[in-house]
């Protein structure tokens, strides 16, 4: 390349770079105006652009600074420096954007905030036996854990309130069809209020339910409870009792006790909604219609993890067994002098690039047991990339130690 070539190439990496930053600017401004409404949908995406064509900016600059088209090893070794850092600085940055911003916007199924909408939403969708007998019903969340990828312990309260001209074949009991095993459901309080009857149980109950977990250590996950009564084919129909809510507003985190035991998760909506099923089965009452589009009362919760226990966990051994692979690589000569006084040996190295795979092959077991079974996450990306340095590496001593290997491995021992 010629020098006034490379004087062309460099005033446009150096415009391009400029017209990045502006760019950037310009989107930090605007995601600043939005957040004054904390619109997650709206401000989320500006901020994400903007700190990608901040990165982009920061490494067109250190193309235009360090001059790496001059192929001297000086510029080489600044420009890629500079680029790893901007790179983990962009990453760490997006993370926290991703981890602030991006939401789920919605409860499973249709949202419903007030008797209003859940009485609209029931004309749409009439149940069985409809009109029937509409039993006001509640929860309060006290605590959870997650078991394993698709499991997760719930405990709280439920109540429920009968009318008195509910007759009495509607039995007062509610049950958690998606529950695998309940280890606590008794009843806590029973009081008599004049025109209707109020029970509370307390419940101890493992849920099983798919989750997402492609973006985990950035996941959101929706816990619900699906609600169902044993007496709906006699007319029972649940409705969420927003009369025993203080706030009813998702955001304000309705039926969540305060100071909620969550571990790594972060409550940010709550609330009922209603969803529609069909069932291919009469379960037995051959008299009775099939169960089309029927609504189903549901009590939602939906956490956001904390990306930083994961990542403290996973990355630091991403890193170590990164630095062991590249203090491999730098110890790779052809130089025999070289060799003895490093002890370099390709069946060593190999010997060790394969006790490293099965550390890691070790770690990112680790990893698959938190996540559902056929879904990879954002996170095993660090294991997939250890996987393929490991392998590189591995061929690296192998090709240099061959008489016939290319020159291009001579080169510099490795330092490209």
């Amino acid at each position: 390349m010629t020098e006034a070539r490379r004087r062309n190439v460099h005033l446009v990496v150096l415009v391009a770079s400029l017209a990045a930053a502006g760019l950037a600017v310009v989107l930090v401004r605007r995601a600043a105006s939005l957040a004054a409404g904390r619109s997650v949908l709206e401000t989320g995406p500006p901020a994400a652009e903007a700190l990608l064509l901040a990165v982009v900016a920061l490494m067109l600059l250190a193309v235009a600074v360090f001059r790496p088209e001059r192929l001297r090893m000086r510029g080489l070794k600044q420009t890629t420096a500079a680029w790893t850092l901007t790179l983990v600085v962009g990453i760490l940055g997006l993370w926290q954007v991703v981890h602030r911003e991006f939401e789920l916007d919605a409860l499973h199924g249709t949202t419903v905030t007030s008797a209003a909408e859940a009485d609209a939403f029931l004309a749409a969708h009439p149940p069985p036996n409809a009109p029937g007998y509409r039993i006001p019903t509640g929860l309060f969340l006290q605590q959870f854990e997650f078991l394993s990828g698709d499991n997760v312990l719930v405990s709280g309260y439920v109540w429920q309130r009968y009318a008195d001209a509910i007759p009495a074949e509607i039995e007062r009991a509610v049950v958690f069809p998606e529950s695998i095993d309940t280890e606590v459901f008794e009843e806590a309080y029973r009081s008599d209020l004049g025109d209707a009857l109020l029970i509370r149980w307390y419940f101890e109950v493992t849920l099983r339910q798919v989750f997402d977990y492609t973006r985990y250590p950035l996941d959101r996950q929706d816990v619900w409870f699906r609600l169902w009564s044993p007496s709906a084919d006699l007319g029972a129909v649940l409705v969420p009792d927003f009369a025993s809510y203080e706030e009813i507003d998702p955001a304000a985190l309705p039926g969540i006790e305060r100071d909620i035991v969550s571990g790594s998760w972060t409550p940010y909506l709550s609330g009922f909604s209603y969803n529609l099923h069909s069932n291919s089965t009469r379960f037995g009452q051959v008299d009775t219609p099939f169960r089309h589009q029927a609504p189903e009362l549901y009590f939602n919760l939906d956490i956001k993890r904390d990306y930083r226990g994961p990542l403290l966990k996973h990355l630091p051994f991403t890193l170590a067994i990164a630095g062991l692979l590249f203090g491999i690589m730098l110890l790779g000569t052809s130089d025999p002098d070289l060799r003895s006084r490093f002890g370099f040996q390709t069946l060593a190295v190999i010997a060790t690039t394969g006790a490293l795979l099965l550390t890691v092959v070790v770690e990112h077991n680790g990893i698959r047991d938190t996540v559902s079974a056929g879904q990879v996450s954002y996170i095993e990306a660090l294991p997939f990339t250890l996987y393929g340095l490991i392998l590189l590496v591995t061929v690296n001593a192998i090709i240099r130690d061959r008489p016939d290997a290319p020159a291009f491995f001579d080169d510099r021992n490795n330092i490209w």
